[in-house]
């Protein structure tokens, strides 16, 4: 089974959460940037939205 990954982003943009789930356990990873704030793409009706690698 291939890893599922579950993005999201904090209130005020400056922190990320990715929970990794690989059919066994999950994972948190927290990451914070240095400067400015992360980039949310962001749908028109409210849904999930898909993410690509690029």
């Amino acid at each position: 089974m291939p890893a599922r990954f579950f993005c999201f982003r904090g209130r005020k943009g400056d922190l990320v959460k990715l929970l990794r789930h690989d059919g066994v356990g999950m994972s948190l990873y927290i990451k914070r940037p240095e400067a400015g704030k992360f980039i949310w793409p962001t749908s028109g009706s409210g849904e999930a939205v898909q993410i690509s690698a690029a």
